[in-house]
């Protein structure tokens, strides 16, 4: 596959095209990006789902021959059908739109799109786009207002300083960054970002943190947000982490 670098945007939606007889012929459409390991520090991509006529079809990324003039190559016409949402990550559905924290700048930001590279042999998803730009490059899809694309500045937050806000369970996790991330911050910082969440995904981040970090974000939160997080976290955690 030809495509070293660019944008999951890019992408998504472009024709998907075997060979027969010397002709291209349309399979489908690309519908998202699968990737098997998502705990990899920039997670490798596997496979493209593909949009058919009878359905989301999977095809490994070892069968694209090419992407070029907007299409990809495939080897042979993808059968195999996409596993379901819950048994792997989705690019497109578990990603886009969702919110993060950026470790670095201690807050709490939305990825309007993926920047996705060749890299150690493999696709990988490298950076999240948080910024003007990458919302406007999904809504143009690369098709107009291309220029004003290219003008707006690049917010992009390398992967390996992200952290998600939803499946922070250890035993459920589906994103690349565990809690060890947001260990990291500083518990006034941490408790900065907490403040700033719905009370689910509060409890769900201080669940994924160890008893003493949660208990040092603990003190610099004010008692009524104290008192809805540990409401969702259940009585046996909660005493755990004020012990």
């Amino acid at each position: 596959m030809n495509f070293r670098d660019g944008f999951l945007s890019d992408l998504i939606g472009r024709p998907v095209v075997i060979e027969e007889s010397g002709r291209r012929i349309v399979v489908g459409k690309i519908g998202d990006f699968v990737v098997g390991h998502p705990e990899d520090t920039f997670p490798r991509i596997d496979a493209i789902a593909v949009k058919t006529k009878t359905g989301d079809k999977l095809a490994p990324l070892s069968s694209v021959i090419d992407y070029a003039d907007g299409q990809v190559l495939l080897r042979e016409t993808p059968t195999v059908a996409c596993p379901p949402d819950d048994e792997t990550l989705y690019l497109v559905e578990d990603l886009l739109d969702k919110q993060i924290v950026d470790v670095d700048g201690r807050k709490v930001v939305r990825i309007n799109d993926l920047e996705l590279a060749q890299t150690a042999g493999a696709l990988r998803v490298v950076a999240a786009d948080i910024g003007a730009g990458g919302l406007l490059r999904r809504l143009t899809a690369g098709k107009i207002f291309t220029s004003l694309v290219e003008r707006v500045p690049r917010t992009l937050i390398a992967w390996d300083n992200v952290a998600p806000l939803h499946d922070l369970n250890p035993s459920e996790i589906k994103l690349s960054v565990s809690e060890h991330r947001l260990a990291r911050l500083h518990p006034s910082d941490l408790a900065e970002i907490i403040s700033d969440l719905s009370a689910a995904d509060a409890a769900r981040v201080v669940g994924s943190l160890d008893d003493e970090t949660a208990a040092d974000a603990f003190e610099h939160l004010d008692s009524d947000t104290t008192r809805a997080i540990i409401a969702d976290l259940g009585n046996e955690r909660a005493a755990d982490i004020i012990e």
